[in-house]
């Protein structure tokens, strides 16, 4: 497949989440929004560069999703909180998202804890019922899933 046909499609979206304007993540929907939002751009991202189209800086995204998560952590709502609102799958994206995108190694345990502790809340008990349960959601096995085979490999070196 073509590159520029691809972009004919994804780039207007990706401008689109890329301009939306900052959040005041003071409340935790607002939060979660804008994790939902980075997920987004990093599911967008992770296609783009299967096909060898590189500017966007994950590096950025990722980073905004880490100290997200950390001040997400610090909440005393957080395990509540994505599930009161029928999110907990979106969670279990995001992290995969924020992990199998990391480049850096010293950061691949601090997305793996968020990503086991939401595999925990919803009954997600290996990575293979894992990938099951992301195919049915927003996941092209092709891509991601070779993503997520090396996110499990920085884990276990």
């Amino acid at each position: 497949m073509d590159p520029t046909y691809t972009c004919d499609y994804f780039d207007p979206i990706l401008h689109r989440l890329l301009s939306l304007p900052r959040q005041d993540l003071s409340s935790s929907n607002a939060s979660i929004a804008e994790m939902i939002r980075l997920g987004a751009i990093l599911y967008l991202i992770a296609v783009r560069q299967s096909f060898g189209i590189y500017p966007i800086r994950v590096k950025i995204q990722i980073r905004k999703l880490s100290v997200l998560l950390i001040s997400f952590e610090d909440s005393e709502t957080k395990d509540r909180t994505w599930d009161k609102h029928g999110l907990g799958w979106m969670e279990l994206w995001v992290n995969t998202l924020g992990g199998v995108l990391n480049d850096e190694i010293d950061e691949a345990p601090f997305f793996a804890k968020h990503l086991h502790d939401a595999m925990h809340r919803m009954a997600v008990m290996t990575y293979g019922d894992l990938e099951d349960r992301l195919r049915e959601f927003a996941w092209i096995n092709e891509i991601h899933g070779a993503l997520l085979t090396d996110f499990r490999r920085k884990l276990i070196h």
